[in-house]
């Protein structure tokens, strides 16, 4: 099931119903949002957080960045995927794939 993005307006429009003192159940059935989103909501207002979309852009994290691997290449015409991986602490494979990935062809020079 896809993840579905929330305008501002609509979390500003559930912040006034729920000051307001209009029930979560109330709030759900009027707005057409599932209930446990509402939940989510109401639980980070209560804490004092603020209702943003904490999902990130594409997946996890990178421990590097291409143009990091790219010069590292560059430095270091003779090394191995293995060795690559070992500089950057991950493994071959995660290298090999985040070449293809920038569609970068590396060949070791013999």
């Amino acid at each position: 099931m896809k993840r579905r993005s929330y305008s501002q307006e609509t979390k500003s429009l559930f912040q006034a119903h729920r000051n307001d003192g209009k029930s979560l159940i109330w709030i759900s059935n009027a707005m057409k949002i599932s209930f446990n989103t509402i939940k989510r909501w109401s639980m980070k207002v209560t804490k004092g957080e603020d209702i943003e979309d904490q999902r990130k852009e594409n997946g996890r994290n990178k421990k590097f960045s291409d143009e990091e691997l790219k010069l590292y290449i560059e430095d270091n015409i003779n090394a191995t995927l293995k060795d690559i991986g070992d500089h950057f602490s991950v493994s071959d494979v995660a290298i090999l794939k985040r070449l293809r990935k920038m569609n970068y062809s590396y060949k070791k020079k013999r």
